[in-house]
């Protein structure tokens, strides 16, 4: 859990840059996922931050996923304590952002195919995973459609090896993206409808701050305006 310095520290270099400039650039948009201790942090201390980001999910600028309370490690636990910390995770969101969480991101990545359930039956559509988890062959930028006892779920897999550096251009970000996608896309014959590719990238926040003090979320979201007719859109999941 963390403590209350690394939660002022972590909001003073990481959040509160980062969300200041998502106010004042609508076509960029984010999804950040939080734990509960953090969530905390911010009812008592930092209320603003709240306040601000229900305004921007009423944009549909950002999304918040949601998780365990505690970042608890879920296929450990019993059924019944797995959906308490999920639901009580959703519950302080909705009451603080005004809005429950469509999705799920798992401490460490711990999955088991037995968290379908719990996923499901806590009102969540999707879970976020690494893409190291998945055969490459699976890995074709579309959810992957998991079913357990009746329920159903989507599987968002993100890549790592897409993550940019702040001395990357925005143009060679998008040109890596493109050739990933249009890698698989070659493979995919069987498909007959062409289907929009989700390329999901997940930030440390250590990563997503270097990217903004940048100023390379800017440059992005520049480019991607000045060449409206490519294929590569931000959104949210």
């Amino acid at each position: 859990m963390e403590s209350t310095e690394v939660l002022e520290k972590d909001y003073q270099t990481v959040y509160k840059p980062l969300i200041k400039f998502l106010y004042t650039h609508p076509e960029i948009s984010f999804s950040f996922a939080c734990t509960g201790n953090q969530l905390k942090f911010y009812k008592k201390r930092k209320n603003e931050i709240l306040t601000i980001l229900k305004e921007l999910i009423d944009k549909n600028q950002i999304e918040i996923i949601g998780g365990a309370y505690y970042d608890a490690i879920l296929p450990l636990l019993y059924p019944v304590d797995r959906n308490g910390q999920i639901d009580m995770l959703s519950t302080e969101l909705r009451q603080n952002v005004g809005k429950r969480p469509r999705g799920i991101e798992l401490y460490q990545d711990c999955w088991d195919s037995s968290l379908v359930n719990n996923i499901h039956t806590c009102g969540l559509e999707y879970v976020i995973l690494s893409s190291s988890l998945v055969p490459e062959s699976k890995r074709s930028f579309l959810p992957i459609f998991m079913s357990d006892l009746g329920k159903n779920v989507d599987i968002f897999l993100y890549y790592n090896d897409l993550v940019p550096d702040e001395e990357m251009l925005a143009e060679e970000f998008i040109y890596n993206v493109e050739q990933s996608v249009l890698k698989i896309e070659k493979k995919d014959t069987h498909l007959q409808l062409d289907a929009d590719r989700i390329v999901a990238i997940t930030l440390t926040p250590k990563q997503a701050a270097k990217l903004n003090e940048s100023k390379w979320f800017e440059r992005l979201g520049k480019y991607i305006d000045e060449n409206k007719d490519g294929r590569v859109k931000l959104t949210t999941l």
